[in-house]
């Protein structure tokens, strides 16, 4: 089966300040199509790109940018396998689309995985639902970022390279305790990390 995808982002800024340092504007923060293929019942494979050519900060950014690109393997339910360049899984907020969200920007935490260009990562996930009600995540990446591989443009850089651990537990009450049209989530989440050479 195929499956393909799109959405767009639009923002429309107005400053009331005098002195005009900030400039009135529309802008296209995301526009992105996707694309995924399912086969043989257990394999997925998604890919998404953003065309956008600006932020909401006004910085440029490439005319093309791979949000995501990875490959799932589903022989467990209670341990489904993704390799590739997906987001990690801090928090409820990274996990959810910018269409499912009920706020017009990210808390904190989500700000500053996107300031320091975690907010997708490439590398291997482990996840799945043991059991009712309940959810986890184990990830291993590169700790690198968005579209960028690891540098090792020396022995110091190939000796010092370094996962990042990303792990995350969520419990629903709700579903444990068969609470019908109610959500009771109870998460917590770790990351663990080290810069071990530039990205830029």
């Amino acid at each position: 089966s195929l499956r393909a995808s799109g959405r767009a982002q639009l923002d429309a800024r107005y400053y009331s300040t005098p002195d005009g340092a900030l400039a009135d504007t529309f802008g296209l923060r995301r526009a992105r199509l996707g694309l995924g293929a399912s086969f043989y019942k257990d394999y997925t494979v998604y890919v998404e790109g953003d065309f956008a050519s600006g932020d909401a900060t006004g910085t440029t950014q490439q005319q093309f940018r791979a949000t995501l690109a990875f490959i799932d393997v589903n022989w467990w339910k209670a341990a489904r396998i993704r390799l590739g360049q997906f987001k990690p899984q801090i928090g409820l907020e990274q996990t959810l689309l910018d269409l499912q969200s009920d706020y017009m920007e990210r808390g904190l935490q989500q700000n500053i995985l996107d300031g320091n260009g975690l907010n997708y990562d490439r590398g291997i996930m482990v996840s799945g639902a043991p059991a009712e009600g309940t959810w986890y995540a184990v990830m291993v990446s590169n700790g690198t970022g968005q579209n960028l591989e690891e540098k090792q443009s020396n022995v110091q850089e190939a000796a010092s390279d370094d996962k990042d651990i990303t792990l995350r537990g969520v419990l629903d009450f709700a579903k444990i305790f068969s609470v019908n049209n109610s959500i009771f989530h109870f998460g917590l989440g770790y990351k663990r990390g080290e810069v071990t050479n530039s990205v830029a």
